[in-house]
């Protein structure tokens, strides 16, 4: 009996049933996600009470307030800002709500000033209502109508005709202390479709980076079920910015996907022994510490109403460089204030991305944050080039990632000197692997002078560091391994052309400047005061290194000085006398470079390759490791959150004494 021929239609339907039902299956998971997440919102929404407001000077003001005079205070410290004749309201991204009212604190009007005054209100375009503002203080609480918030957005125009009052040369309209928004009694409140939308990718692009990384199926699900709670927490309890902090959120998850995709394949090259092996679990546990270093600074540094410190400072540096300005002038409190010259290179950075937003500082914040993160990744790197193991590379990330210093730094808005940081590891990995190197491409060659460059015009203090850095270690390969001509002679020629170029191109006008601010510096007098700094200078050093002071930093990094190969111990060298040297400049004439800052990175690697050999050896190694990393972990997220949330600043002794 012949068995029948199977014809192409009875092949292709099993084919196209499991295909169907793959889709099906991925189209039920992104239901259920959508699910889960409006859930998590409309709870969170409903446990925050739906009431949310934001006072003059709070931070939430500058994203939501628009045609304003910059922030006062008045007698009693309280905060407000007058209108212009023209003023608005904005919220994007709100909830969807059916009801809700609006609530406005006016501090009056101006001194001689008829009163009552009229002010005629806008909403959405329309012509709404008018209501009239007397010369007190009062609250002034309006029903919004119903259609509203039914696209989570309002824009609240007032017109008040501004006033002239001397001697203030401003036109002044009316006196904004706070404003609040709640929904009302049995009203249910909605995400906007917006926020949906970038809430699921988030989700997804952690997803992806968790899959990339091969870790465990359950663990991307509790990755996704964590990511829902979090978010939801963000809409409810931040619901005026949450589409702006969102949006950040998404763009720093694809630059964190993008770099996984871009470097994965080649770190597996040179950290692991074998070229294209399996990611190990050090290896991606040194990823993960590098993704979540990122993500710490990012999501935080980029929470919509923090600006950094000196934003301020960097924003008109950033307007002149993108105005044509190449050699920018300023006062720094490394050079004691004296005028010097600021180089272009941390803006050359920032400039491609401030294409992305119409506040330039905010691109950055971000820019800055990020390198900060990935010097972390760099960290774990030089831990495996200096001899230490994949898990000592991931405990030096680890530190590196949390030490209280960097995100003092980040807070205060030392960008130049974070990105100057960044490139010294990089250009030291770039020595590393020219040292161990048998062929000595040009290529190779050729990356490390820019980069020596880039970090020689990226902050006066990294590069002075960097730059004696690189002369220290050539003339000691130079007097003790002359036989190793091709790399001393390289370093010679990279040394000298990159110091002529930037020379040239920047330092050349300021040399002199700085030599005649040394010549009258006073601090070149020592009188009873000089006893006080040189005792305080030596105490900051604990600072410093808080929470661990300055001792495990001296043995971690002699640890790391006999660890090491001797080949590289000559570098090891070259690092320690530049900063060496600065110190003892910082003593002698109060000249600080931030050498401290300079040495973290070291200490990381010093500590993580100490704490590696004493898990390897001890018993209750996890434990004293555990609670070292927990010691510094929970400082510096203390530090960071509070200084981020909070408004508390971080000490600057530790940076500048």
């Amino acid at each position: 009996m012949s068995t029948p021929t199977p014809t192409p239609t009875s092949i292709a339907t099993p084919m196209l049933v499991a295909r169907l039902n793959h889709w099906a299956s991925k189209l039920g998971w992104l239901l259920l996600l959508v699910a889960a997440l409006v859930v998590a919102d409309v709870l969170s929404l409903h446990l925050h009470g739906g009431s949310y407001q934001f006072a003059m000077g709070d931070g939430v003001d500058r994203l939501l307030v628009h045609h304003f005079h910059s922030v006062e205070q008045d007698s009693q410290g309280k905060a407000y800002r007058w209108s212009l004749d023209h003023s608005t309201i904005a919220v994007r991204g709100s909830a969807l709500v059916p009801l809700a009212a609006l609530t406005l604190n006016l501090g009056g009007m101006p001194e001689h000033v008829p009163v009552p005054h009229p002010v005629q209100a806008r909403l959405d375009g329309n012509d709404w209502l008018t209501f009239s503002v007397g010369s007190k203080p009062r609250a002034y609480a309006l029903l919004l109508p119903p259609p509203t918030l039914r696209d989570g957005s309002l824009d609240l125009e007032w017109f008040t005709g501004a006033t002239h009052v001397p001697p203030d040369p401003r036109k002044l309209g009316i006196r904004l202390d706070r404003v609040s928004l709640r929904w009302l009694d049995g009203s249910l409140a909605f995400p906007t479709w917006t926020v949906l939308a970038m809430q699921g990718l988030v989700i997804a692009t952690a997803m992806a980076m968790a899959w990339y990384l091969a870790l465990p199926r359950w663990s991307i699900m509790v990755i996704a079920a964590s990511l829902v709670v979090a978010l939801g927490w963000l809409v409810g309890s931040n619901i005026l910015i949450a589409g702006s902090w969102l949006a950040r959120i998404l763009v720093t998850n694809l630059a964190l996907l993008g770099l996984l995709w871009s470097v994965a394949p080649c770190l597996r090259r040179v950290v692991l022994p074998a070229a294209g092996a399996a990611p190990q679990p050090e290896l991606r546990w040194l990823w993960l510490v590098t993704v979540l270093a990122i993500a710490l600074r990012m999501v935080v540094m980029l929470y919509p109403p923090f600006e950094p410190h000196d934003w301020y400072i960097h924003r008109k540096r950033i307007v002149d460089f993108l105005n044509g300005a190449f050699v920018l002038y300023d006062k720094p409190a490394e050079f004691s204030t004296r005028l010097t010259v600021v180089p272009p290179a941390p803006y050359l950075f920032f400039a491609p991305f401030t294409l992305l937003t119409s506040n330039p500082v905010v691109a950055m914040q971000g820019v800055y944050a990020f390198l900060d993160g990935v010097t972390a990744l760099l960290v774990g790197v030089m831990t495996r080039f200096f001899g230490g193991s994949l898990r000592a590379a991931g405990v030096a990330a680890l530190v590196f990632a949390l030490f209280p210093l960097n995100f003092t730094a980040l807070w205060w808005g030392f960008g130049p000197q974070v990105i100057g940081q960044c490139l010294t590891v990089l250009f030291v990995l770039f020595v590393l692997f020219l040292a161990q190197t048998p062929l000595l491409t040009r290529w190779a060659w050729g990356l490390a002078g820019l980069v020596f460059t880039l970090l020689l015009l990226s902050h006066v203090g990294a590069g002075i560091l960097g730059g004696f850095l690189l002369a220290g270690y050539l003339a000691l390969i130079w007097g003790f391994r002359r036989n190793e001509e091709p790399r001393w002679k390289g370093w010679g020629l990279t040394m000298v052309t990159s110091g002529a170029a930037v020379t040239l191109l920047l330092y050349s006008t300021v040399i002199a400047m700085q030599l005649d601010g040394l010549s009258s510096n006073q601090r070149l007098a020592w009188d009873a005061g000089d006893i006080f700094r040189v005792q305080w200078t030596l105490a900051s050093l604990n600072v410093s290194f808080a929470p661990v002071g300055v001792i495990l930093p001296i043995l971690s990094i002699a640890f790391l000085v006999i660890s090491t190969r001797p080949a590289h111990r000559w570098l090891l060298a070259g690092w320690l006398a530049s900063a060496g040297l600065f110190f003892a400049v910082d003593l002698a004439t109060g000249l600080q470079v931030r050498y401290a800052y300079f040495l973290v990175p070291l200490f990381a690697v010093g500590l993580g390759m100490v704490l590696d050999g004493y898990l390897t050896r001890h018993r209750v190694g996890w434990v004293v490791a555990g609670c070292l990393i927990g010691i510094v972990g929970v400082v510096g997220l203390h530090l960071w959150g509070a200084g981020i949330f909070g408004g508390i600043k971080p000490s600057l002794r530790g940076l500048t004494h």
